[in-house]
């Protein structure tokens, strides 16, 4: 999915170094003073209120800031609507010449590292990013969790674990398949058998809980369960949610390990599936009909079901197609609502259909 950037500016300067950033960066708004009306492009847009107003508007409605003005204006603006680093926005600042692309807040997980150095590739410029995993070349344990898809279980037991890789001590990773991210060297990858104790911090990656390992350990939770979901007609999102709590319990699966919902294209417009998703945070995906008839015999099979829509199950032909692996748990069923869990979930494929 495009990121969506916030293009600030003030003054004329500002406002030609914006065009040219816009023209070139993909899902990005350019905002300008209100005094360069007259020259405003349709699809630009004029700043109405102070700064400080139009901030809080952005921070809820942007995924990256770029403010091109002084830095202390920018701080002045944002100071009081940041809340902690896992939610708030990318905030960078440019200079009015275009020299220098600085990542301000929320250089990880808000991205605002990486939008830093490619907004600096677009305009020739050069990225200031002050992070200290990025500088000396370590690796924080937000931006490990941000390249494997995976939640944080506590974020100050993030930042003591980073902390050490910062400072050049040996961090055990744990994991139940293999890294595919480079790793700087004193990251080493353990096995189930080996004693994290010999080094000074532990990162643990699990979709349950590790259990005591370490006593300096950060707990990281992939994301990459799919909850198969067919209930009754005009089903509430509550119940719904319910059901897919209960299942992922069942399962000893933490909830945060859900990567999203999956469903028959039948169900597009049920509000309560609708409304599920954005209650627990993910996509909500659908699969084509003629897509579960091609897995007839792989799954528990309705004839009640069958009569009704043509096929003869939901939630694990669901689970399986938008997983795009086998079952980790069955059907469960109960006050209107089936759930099936599958793993390995991929952004595209199967036919599936996006309904964020």
């Amino acid at each position: 999915m495009t990121r969506r950037h916030a293009i600030v500016t003030l003054t004329r300067g500002a406002l030609a170094l914006g065009r040219r950033l816009s023209a070139r960066l993909p899902g990005s708004d350019l905002y300008l003073n209100r005094s360069f009306a007259a020259t405003a492009a349709p699809n630009e847009r004029l700043i109405e209120g102070s700064l400080a107003e139009l901030a809080a508007d952005l921070f809820a409605r942007y995924d990256s800031l770029v403010w091109i003005m002084a830095s202390g204006i920018v701080v002045r603006g944002i100071a009081p609507l940041l809340r902690n680093k896992a939610s708030d926005p990318a905030v960078l600042v440019i200079d009015e010449r275009g020299r220098f692309v600085v990542s301000l807040v929320s250089g990880h997980l808000g991205r605002a590292n990486d939008d830093a150095r490619k907004i600096a590739a677009l305009l020739g410029a050069e990225p200031v990013i002050t992070t200290a995993s990025d500088v000396t070349g370590r690796l924080a344990v937000d931006t490990l969790a941000m390249r494997l898809d995976c939640a944080i279980d506590d974020p100050e037991a993030a930042k003591r674990v980073t902390a050490e890789i910062v400072n050049g001590a040996r961090v055990a990773l744990s994991a139940p398949w293999p890294v595919d991210a480079p790793l700087p060297d004193n990251i080493q990858p353990i096995g189930a058998r080996d004693d994290p104790g010999e080094y000074d911090g532990l990162i643990a990656i699990s979709e349950t809980p590790p259990g005591y390992r370490h006593d300096n350990q950060a707990w990281l939770i992939p994301r990459r369960v799919v909850a198969g979901v067919g209930c009754k007609r005009g089903k509430g999102a509550a119940d719904i949610v319910r059901a897919i709590r209960a299942a992922m319990n069942d399962a000893a699966i933490d909830i945060r390990a859900l990567s999203r919902i999956a469903s028959v294209d039948l169900k597009a417009d049920e509000a309560g599936l609708i409304e599920a998703a954005q209650s627990l945070g993910v996509p909500l995906r659908f699969v084509g009909r003629d897509a579960i008839a091609r897995l007839d015999g792989r799954y528990q099979a309705s004839d009640f079901v069958r009569s009704a829509i043509g096929v003869a199950g939901v939630c694990e032909p669901a689970a399986m197609l938008c997983g795009g692996g086998p079952l980790i748990a069955g059907k469960r069923a109960g006050n209107g609502v089936t759930v099936a869990l599958a793993r390995r979930p991929e952004e595209s494929g199967h036919g599936a259909e996006n309904h964020d």
